[in-house]
Protein backbone atom coordinates (compact mmCIF):
# COMPACT_ATOMS: atom_id res chain seq x y z
CA UNK A 1 0.00 0.00 0.00
CA UNK A 2 2.81 2.73 0.72
CA UNK A 3 3.76 2.29 -2.91
CA UNK A 4 0.29 3.08 -3.42
CA UNK A 5 -0.32 5.85 -1.03
CA UNK A 6 2.73 7.50 0.39
CA UNK A 7 3.67 10.67 -1.39
CA UNK A 8 7.12 10.04 -1.00
CA UNK A 9 6.60 6.84 -3.17
CA UNK A 10 8.67 6.94 -6.54
CA UNK A 11 5.54 5.69 -8.79
CA UNK A 12 2.84 7.70 -6.64
CA UNK A 13 2.36 9.44 -9.59
CA UNK A 14 0.51 6.41 -11.29
CA UNK A 15 -2.00 6.35 -8.57
CA UNK A 16 -3.80 9.72 -9.22
CA UNK A 17 -5.94 11.14 -6.65
CA UNK A 18 -7.97 12.66 -9.78
CA UNK A 19 -8.45 12.48 -13.57
CA UNK A 20 -9.49 14.36 -16.37
CA UNK A 21 -11.82 13.26 -18.59
CA UNK A 22 -12.23 13.22 -22.89
CA UNK A 23 -15.10 13.12 -23.36
CA UNK A 24 -14.68 12.32 -27.11
CA UNK A 25 -17.55 13.91 -28.62
CA UNK A 26 -19.91 11.92 -26.68
CA UNK A 27 -22.91 13.29 -24.28
CA UNK A 28 -23.32 10.65 -21.64
CA UNK A 29 -20.29 10.58 -19.28
CA UNK A 30 -20.41 6.69 -18.83
CA UNK A 31 -19.02 6.82 -22.83
CA UNK A 32 -16.24 9.02 -22.01
CA UNK A 33 -12.53 8.35 -21.89
CA UNK A 34 -10.49 8.78 -18.71
CA UNK A 35 -6.89 9.84 -19.11
CA UNK A 36 -4.45 7.73 -17.14
CA UNK A 37 -0.91 8.59 -16.56
CA UNK A 38 1.04 6.17 -18.80
CA UNK A 39 3.36 4.16 -16.34
CA UNK A 40 7.02 3.09 -16.53
CA UNK A 41 7.22 -0.50 -16.10
CA UNK A 42 10.32 -0.46 -14.99
CA UNK A 43 9.89 1.66 -12.46
CA UNK A 44 6.73 -0.24 -11.40
CA UNK A 45 8.84 -3.30 -11.06
CA UNK A 46 12.16 -2.26 -9.52
CA UNK A 47 9.70 -0.03 -6.87
CA UNK A 48 7.59 -3.44 -6.34
CA UNK A 49 10.74 -5.65 -5.67
CA UNK A 50 12.10 -3.26 -3.12
CA UNK A 51 8.81 -3.19 -1.34
CA UNK A 52 8.45 -6.70 -1.28
CA UNK A 53 11.89 -7.45 0.87
CA UNK A 54 9.52 -5.62 3.67
CA UNK A 55 6.32 -7.63 3.15
CA UNK A 56 5.68 -9.81 6.43
CA UNK A 57 4.82 -13.23 5.79
CA UNK A 58 0.69 -12.45 5.59
CA UNK A 59 1.60 -9.84 2.99
CA UNK A 60 3.29 -12.85 1.35
CA UNK A 61 0.53 -15.30 1.60
CA UNK A 62 -2.25 -13.07 0.14
CA UNK A 63 0.28 -12.13 -2.68
CA UNK A 64 0.35 -15.91 -3.95
CA UNK A 65 -2.79 -18.20 -5.28
CA UNK A 66 -4.54 -20.24 -2.60
CA UNK A 67 -7.36 -22.44 -2.71
CA UNK A 68 -10.32 -21.22 -4.87
CA UNK A 69 -13.92 -21.74 -2.75
CA UNK A 70 -17.47 -21.79 -3.61
CA UNK A 71 -20.58 -20.56 -1.90
CA UNK A 72 -24.35 -21.50 -2.63
CA UNK A 73 -27.20 -22.11 -0.83
CA UNK A 74 -28.01 -25.43 1.16
CA UNK A 75 -31.41 -25.61 -1.53
CA UNK A 76 -30.52 -23.76 -4.49
CA UNK A 77 -30.22 -25.34 -7.58
CA UNK A 78 -27.08 -25.94 -7.73
CA UNK A 79 -26.96 -28.04 -4.75
CA UNK A 80 -29.93 -30.14 -6.02
CA UNK A 81 -27.69 -31.20 -9.36
CA UNK A 82 -25.18 -31.73 -7.04
CA UNK A 83 -27.22 -34.12 -5.00
CA UNK A 84 -28.38 -36.10 -7.63
CA UNK A 85 -25.43 -35.96 -9.91
CA UNK A 86 -23.24 -39.48 -9.02
CA UNK A 87 -19.82 -39.03 -7.48
CA UNK A 88 -17.47 -40.12 -10.60
CA UNK A 89 -14.40 -39.33 -9.27
CA UNK A 90 -12.05 -41.14 -10.96
CA UNK A 91 -8.48 -42.07 -9.95
CA UNK A 92 -5.77 -39.02 -10.41
CA UNK A 93 -8.67 -36.79 -10.58
CA UNK A 94 -8.26 -33.73 -8.21
CA UNK A 95 -11.86 -34.22 -6.92
CA UNK A 96 -15.66 -35.14 -7.83
CA UNK A 97 -15.94 -33.68 -11.35
CA UNK A 98 -18.34 -30.85 -12.40
CA UNK A 99 -19.34 -31.48 -16.52
CA UNK A 100 -20.54 -28.36 -18.24
CA UNK A 101 -23.49 -29.21 -19.47
CA UNK A 102 -25.13 -30.78 -15.91
CA UNK A 103 -24.09 -27.60 -14.06
CA UNK A 104 -25.14 -24.41 -16.03
CA UNK A 105 -21.46 -24.32 -17.50
CA UNK A 106 -19.54 -24.76 -14.48
CA UNK A 107 -16.78 -27.49 -14.89
CA UNK A 108 -14.48 -28.28 -12.94
CA UNK A 109 -13.52 -30.33 -9.78
CA UNK A 110 -14.55 -29.83 -5.99
CA UNK A 111 -13.50 -31.46 -2.56
CA UNK A 112 -14.76 -30.43 0.87
CA UNK A 113 -12.42 -27.87 2.00
CA UNK A 114 -9.53 -28.75 4.07
CA UNK A 115 -9.27 -25.07 6.10
CA UNK A 116 -11.58 -25.30 9.16
CA UNK A 117 -11.81 -20.95 9.24
CA UNK A 118 -14.24 -21.75 5.74
CA UNK A 119 -15.82 -25.23 7.14
CA UNK A 120 -18.99 -24.75 8.52
CA UNK A 121 -20.89 -27.35 8.91
CA UNK A 122 -24.99 -27.22 7.88
CA UNK A 123 -26.64 -25.52 10.47
CA UNK A 124 -23.72 -24.23 12.57
CA UNK A 125 -22.91 -21.14 13.12
CA UNK A 126 -20.73 -18.41 10.46
CA UNK A 127 -18.70 -16.26 12.23
CA UNK A 128 -17.30 -13.15 10.99
CA UNK A 129 -13.50 -12.76 10.31
CA UNK A 130 -11.52 -11.32 13.43
CA UNK A 131 -11.00 -7.96 12.12
CA UNK A 132 -14.73 -7.63 11.48
CA UNK A 133 -15.73 -9.29 15.07
CA UNK A 134 -18.13 -6.61 16.67
CA UNK A 135 -19.02 -4.97 13.20
CA UNK A 136 -20.59 -8.21 11.30
CA UNK A 137 -23.22 -10.11 13.63
CA UNK A 138 -22.50 -14.08 12.77
CA UNK A 139 -24.80 -15.91 10.80
CA UNK A 140 -26.64 -18.97 12.84
CA UNK A 141 -28.24 -21.34 11.51
CA UNK A 142 -25.55 -21.39 8.42
CA UNK A 143 -26.87 -22.65 5.41
CA UNK A 144 -24.30 -21.94 2.77
CA UNK A 145 -22.47 -24.85 1.37
CA UNK A 146 -18.78 -24.35 0.77
CA UNK A 147 -16.36 -26.50 -1.34
CA UNK A 148 -13.16 -26.03 -2.56
CA UNK A 149 -13.09 -25.89 -6.50
CA UNK A 150 -10.56 -27.02 -8.77
CA UNK A 151 -10.20 -25.00 -12.21
CA UNK A 152 -10.12 -27.83 -15.06
CA UNK A 153 -7.28 -28.29 -16.89
CA UNK A 154 -6.95 -25.62 -19.79
CA UNK A 155 -6.74 -27.01 -23.71
CA UNK A 156 -6.09 -24.92 -26.45
CA UNK A 157 -8.81 -23.26 -28.37
CA UNK A 158 -9.53 -24.68 -31.26
CA UNK A 159 -11.37 -22.07 -33.51
CA UNK A 160 -13.86 -23.66 -35.60
CA UNK A 161 -17.55 -24.93 -36.63
CA UNK A 162 -19.25 -27.39 -34.75
CA UNK A 163 -19.83 -30.65 -36.51
CA UNK A 164 -23.26 -30.46 -38.26
CA UNK A 165 -22.97 -26.81 -38.42
CA UNK A 166 -25.14 -25.73 -41.85
CA UNK A 167 -24.13 -22.11 -42.93
CA UNK A 168 -26.47 -19.73 -44.88
CA UNK A 169 -25.85 -18.72 -48.31
CA UNK A 170 -24.32 -15.81 -48.70
CA UNK A 171 -26.21 -12.87 -49.09
CA UNK A 172 -23.67 -10.41 -51.05
CA UNK A 173 -21.74 -11.21 -54.01
CA UNK A 174 -18.04 -10.94 -54.41
CA UNK A 175 -18.17 -7.15 -56.23
CA UNK A 176 -20.48 -6.22 -53.16
CA UNK A 177 -17.99 -7.27 -50.64
CA UNK A 178 -15.66 -5.72 -51.97
CA UNK A 179 -17.31 -2.40 -51.66
CA UNK A 180 -17.60 -2.25 -47.74
CA UNK A 181 -15.58 -0.18 -46.16
CA UNK A 182 -14.89 -0.39 -42.13
CA UNK A 183 -16.02 3.03 -40.50
CA UNK A 184 -13.38 5.70 -40.22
Amino acid sequence: RPLMLEKKSPIIKFYPQNVNFDPNGKIPQYLWIILLPFIDIQKLLDSFEKAEKNFSEEDKARNTFGPCYIFFHKYSDFSKELDQFPDGKKEGDPGRFLPANVFNGWSGFINEPNDEKVMVPIGGVLKPPNELKGRLPSFQPNNAVCLEYIYPPSLPHICRLLPGVKLKPSILNSSEAKRIQPPK
